[in-house]
């Protein structure tokens, strides 16, 4: 009978195909276990990224917006990434005015720019405004060509249609609003040859009234008009605000429209020594008016308030120096407003209760500044989302300024210093 005989190459041939099964089933579950592992991690990372994107709108931060001279920033919105701001920047320094660009800026939550976009070239900054749309931004812009050989001025405006996505001009008109506001199916516009508009979301034309059409506010209309602010009131209707003035009367004027608009109630205040610049609506339906009044050669940051009728009932008065102005006022929550201004080297923050008595205030001012100018104006005031604010300082020498606080409001930017108004400084 015969034997297998020991094949010692057979053994090892079997032993390789038995190492190489395993080596291949051990890759393929090591491989499989960092698949998972790594996509647990991303998903981890995913919602981490969520988490944040919920709470990043609570860091502070301060930010310069480049090294242009004479940068001005006139209105800044939130959007969903973050901020955008709208301004000019150019050569502007005392009387030597050169062109100024208009631009756009989207930042997110940390003040990092995200795009920009130069619009065009003005001879003078003046005006501006910009609202976003669902799919696109309405931005308008006016200012003023200066003859200085025949010391003549002509004013000029435009305004753009710019798709949101691919930030392209869509379309662009040599007219401008005096002011907009955006409204659940479309804007509102006012324009400088004091007509109101409604407009749908595809820019269409749904109803529009020239606002001093009746022969009584005719009477009233002084040669110069401004538009300050067109507002949604409490009730849902539409309120103008403004002042007409010439040489002699400077008169406050509300003009009240419905929805579909039709003119509810035109009201006039005469001859009030107060420049309005701002305006807001309070719970009692009342308003607070935010501008700067006259005594002398000093200039006032004043408070005016109304009642829903429209009759005066009282007015605050601040002041650091000689020279003081107002810009912004915003609610902060129920039942307080703050305010933005400022002097010549300083910036202000008044927080006030809704009888304009101040609760806390801050002055800012850049250390380079020991009473030089380095305040042009007051910029755009903003309540952001997490309850704190964004604003911005215009300033001369040290350039313009972004600056985030939350809503405790003690965040100080390492190049700039804080005070305080002195008790008898308010009156």
């Amino acid at each position: 009978m015969n034997k297998k005989q020991f094949d010692p190459n057979k053994k090892f041939t079997m032993q390789a195909v038995v190492l190489l099964f395993l080596t291949i089933l051990g890759t393929t579950l090591i491989f499989n276990y960092f698949q998972k592992a790594s996509v647990s991690k991303f998903k981890q990372n995913e919602t981490n990224l969520k988490i944040f994107k919920k709470t990043q709108w609570g860091y502070n931060f301060s930010k310069k917006l480049g090294e242009k001279i004479s940068s001005v920033v006139n209105n800044i919105v939130t959007t969903e990434n973050g901020y955008l701001l709208m301004g000019t920047y150019g050569k502007n320094i005392g009387n030597e005015i050169g062109n100024e660009t208009v631009f756009l800026i989207e930042t997110d939550p940390q003040g990092n720019i995200l795009w920009r976009k130069n619009l065009f070239n003005s001879e003078e900054k003046k005006e501006s405004n910009v609202i976003i749309l669902p799919n696109s931004y309405i931005v308008s812009f006016h200012g003023t060509k200066l003859d200085f050989i025949s010391d003549t001025s002509e004013e000029y405006g435009k305004v753009f249609i710019i798709d949101k996505k691919s930030k392209k001009i869509i379309n662009k008109k040599n007219i401008f609003f005096t002011t907009l506001l955006k409204k659940e199916d479309g804007y509102l516009a006012t324009d400088n040859h004091h007509n109101i508009f409604y407009f749908n979301q595809d820019h269409t034309v749904r109803w529009q009234h020239k606002l001093f059409a009746s022969p009584q506010a005719q009477s009233l209309v002084s040669k110069y008009v401004d538009i300050i602010k067109t507002m949604q009131t409490n009730d849902g209707n539409i309120l103008v605000f403004g002042r007409t003035y010439d040489k002699t009367t400077n008169n406050l004027f509300f003009l009240l429209y419905s929805k579909k608009g039709e003119l509810l109630r035109i009201q006039f205040r005469y001859n009030i020594s107060f420049i309005p610049q701002d305006i807001i609506q309070t719970d009692d339906h009342g308003f607070i008016i935010a501008g700067c009044s006259f005594k002398g050669s000093y200039r006032h940051i004043t408070l005016k308030k109304f009642n829903q009728d429209y009759v005066f009932l009282w007015e605050k008065k601040y002041r650091d120096n000689r020279y003081s102005e107002t810009k912004n006022i915003v609610q902060l929550n129920r039942d307080n407003f703050l305010i933005s201004g400022h002097s010549h080297y300083k910036f202000w923050l008044i927080e006030i209760d809704e009888n304009g008595n101040m609760i806390y205030n801050k002055i800012y001012h850049h250390q380079i500044c020991k009473k030089k100018h380095c305040v042009d104006q007051s910029g755009p005031l903003l309540i952001t989302p997490d309850g704190g604010s964004i604003f911005a300082i215009n300033g001369g020498q040290t350039g313009t300024w972004l600056i985030k606080t939350d809503q405790t409001f003690k965040y100080v930017p390492s190049n700039f210093e804080l005070e305080s108004i002195k008790q008898k400084e308010i009156y």
